[in-house]
């Protein structure tokens, strides 16, 4: 055999020494591929794994142990270690998985919880890969294993973060839309009177027209709020009568826009405003009150007077007696008004119905508009109720004024009728809790443009009104309401639109009888006793001692409180009753009152008064013996208090 030539020899070194490098090479660029595919592992948190069924040996790469918690070991682990980890509840799934990958070569993708060492439950995504030779026969699996623990964690946390966000959305007690970059809704919430907003459709562009009190691009303002990310607010834009505090919000997707219906704030304010000026005008009717009745007291007292002087035959007696009769109706209209300005109790008391709708009547044609024609049919004549004079006007004159404001134009006719009906089993389940029985009804019929059938149903709510907020703070009906059943009665209000309105008021008939006026012509109690009486105003004094002197009584008049108080106190024992008025310049009543029962505990009073708001229930409960009179009295009814209080007084001594 030939021997190589040195040539060849080295030739073949050199070749040797080519294969060893590019080996080495190879070598290298294999353990580069290695230590990047595990920096590629450790950073996408994926391990990676080799599964033979026959040995049921697993091949884990070194990221997959970290995943699982464990150490990295040289022996691989055999398929039973799955079971040591994965969750109890998810082994049959993967399992299951697993063998039918195997039987009918098909992978599987699969979310699986494992239990870490420490006890800690984390989340897996594992996929797995079938490897097939020549023939197509399985002989194998190869697949992945990522830990997306964190990323369940961050979605667990934003389905939450949602169903927070959709909870607190659909239960938010303010009107809310939603709009994306375009001005589009993508969701909208109005809990506020569902039947009155027209609700902006999912996909719809924002838009809302405020042109009803000023010039409002709605959408203009939006897209600027959204561009700047400026939020904006827009307080008392009027819309289909309400008042709304528009807010725009911006956000990265878009803005939110929220509408409050401030209405209710305006009305209340109104009220309040409504309390000042009825606080205002009943302390300024207190006063007027106190020097109207004191000249009303003049004038009843002095026409009494002449009404004794003057002989049956005399035409001037019929004069004089229309003079007390005005007088008279002229101290219940003073009445009224501090009842009105809530300055005196609304008793109920037994009345004649007809009479007071046909007074209301009278005073009620000078406030509704002269072209509306009000026609009257009044069926009641001696009929009597339980009830209060006043209320009854405001219930006729409240119900009135809805009618006159429902004809626009002031073209039309309101018809008021009173009548007295009886109600069978049938006929009373018309009404509202009523019994079958004899009742009065009072009926309001107008032309007007009739009430809206969607809002029937509130229009008794207090504070509902279908007028602007500066025509109506929506209390009259509801006051109404409140007055009738009250009264135990009952109200029906019918009505069609561009028809008018009639609403009827049921009060039940009242077997009591009405307190006639005493005519000044029958006999009244006398006595002798010692009376001082006490008032600034010198005829109130001389009418008094006039009229009580004429019954048999000894009486001193004074005009000062301070004169009496040393009269009283130099001769306590002297005097059986004080009659003394309550606004006076140097003392009040209620002072003289004070000092007067230091010296004399026992002794009774009779305190008169135009009008004070210091008079209450516990200043006359304090002493027993003490009562409060309202000015202007007539003759017949001083008379008849002062014998009354002296024979109580006589009783309890």
């Amino acid at each position: 055999m030939k021997k190589p030539s040195y040539t060849e020899l080295e030739n073949r070194i050199k070749e040797l020494e080519r294969i060893v490098a590019e080996n080495k090479g190879a070598e290298q660029e294999l353990l580069e591929s290695n230590r990047t595919l595990k920096e590629v592992q450790r950073v996408a948190k994926i391990g990676s794994w080799l599964y033979d069924p026959e040995t049921e040996v697993l091949n884990w790469s070194e990221e997959l142990y970290h995943i699982f918690g464990m150490e990295v070991k040289k022996e691989p682990p055999h398929y039973e270690e799955n079971r040591k980890i994965i969750h109890p509840d998810d082994w049959g799934l993967f399992d299951t998985a697993v063998n039918k990958a195997l039987t009918d070569g098909i992978g599987y993708d699969l979310e699986l919880r494992i239990t870490h060492p420490s006890g800690e439950i984390r989340y897996v995504h594992a996929r797995g890969y079938v490897e097939k030779d020549d023939r197509g026969i399985v002989k194998g699996l190869i697949g992945t294993t990522q830990d997306i623990t964190e990323n369940k964690r961050a979605q667990d946390a934003l389905v939450k973060s949602e169903e927070r966000y959709r909870a607190l959305f659909e239960n938010i007690p303010i009107n809310t839309i939603v709009v994306d970059k375009e001005g589009k809704i993508t969701a909208s919430k109005f809990p506020e009177h569902p039947d009155e907003i027209v609700k902006p459709k999912i996909g719809d562009v924002m838009y809302i027209d405020f042109a009803q009190t000023r010039q409002l691009d709605m959408y203009k303002e939006l897209m600027d709020s959204i561009k700047s990310g400026t939020p904006k607010e827009y307080l008392d834009l009027k819309y289909d009568h309400k008042f709304l505090h528009i807010r725009i919000s911006p956000y990265q997707d878009g803005a939110i826009i929220t509408a409050i219906d401030t209405t209710p704030v305006r009305r209340l304010e109104s009220e309040l405003q409504h309390i000042h000026k009825m606080e205002s005008i009943g302390t300024m009717a207190g006063g007027i009150a106190h020097e109207f009745n004191n000249i009303l007291g003049i004038i009843i007292g002095n026409t009494e007077l002449a009404m004794e002087e003057i002989p049956e035959y005399n035409p001037a007696l019929d004069y004089v007696k229309e003079i007390r009769e005005a007088s008279l109706r002229a101290k219940d209209i003073v009445r009224q008004i501090m009842s009105f300005a809530r300055k005196t109790p609304a008793d109920r008391i037994p009345i004649e119905i007809g009479a007071i709708v046909k007074d209301s009547l009278k005073l009620l044609k000078s406030t509704i508009q002269k072209s509306i024609a009000i026609n009257e049919r009044i069926l009641c004549t001696s009929e009597v109720i339980l009830g209060n004079k006043t209320e009854i006007s405001q219930v006729l004159m409240n119900l009135c004024k809805n009618s006159d404001y429902a004809m626009k134009g002031g073209i039309g006719e309101i018809e008021v009728s009173l009548e007295p009906v009886s109600l069978n089993n049938r006929t009373v389940s018309e009404y509202e809790d009523l019994e079958a029985g004899e009742y009065v009804k009072l009926t309001v019929k107008d032309t007007g443009e009739g009430i809206d059938p969607k809002i029937m149903d509130r229009i008794l709510d207090p504070y509902f009104t279908t007028k602007d907020i500066d025509k109506g703070i929506g209390m009259g009906l509801a006051v109404v309401y409140g007055i009738i059943k009250k009264h135990d009665g009952a109200i029906k209000i019918e009505s069609e639109l561009g028809k008018g309105t009639t609403v009827e008021a049921l009060f039940p008939i009242s077997d009591a009888r009405v307190e006639k006026e005493a005519k000044y012509s029958e006999i009244l109690p006398t006595g002798n006793e010692r009376i001082l009486f006490v008032d600034d105003e010198p005829s109130l004094v001389s009418i008094a001692v006039h009229i009580l002197g004429q019954q048999g009584y000894e009486v001193t008049g004074l005009r000062s409180s301070t004169e009496a108080l040393d009269l009283f106190q130099k001769e306590p024992d002297q005097y059986d009753l004080i009659i003394t008025d309550m606004a006076m310049p140097e003392m009040p009543g209620d002072k003289l009152i004070e000092e007067v029962l230091r010296i004399r505990p026992n002794i009774p009073i009779i305190l008169c008064s135009g009008y004070s708001d210091r008079i209450n229930e516990e200043m006359l409960n304090e002493h027993g013996m003490m009562t409060y009179v309202m000015k202007p009295i007539n003759g017949v009814e001083l008379i008849k208090i002062v014998r009354n209080v002296l024979d109580k007084a006589e009783i309890r001594l």
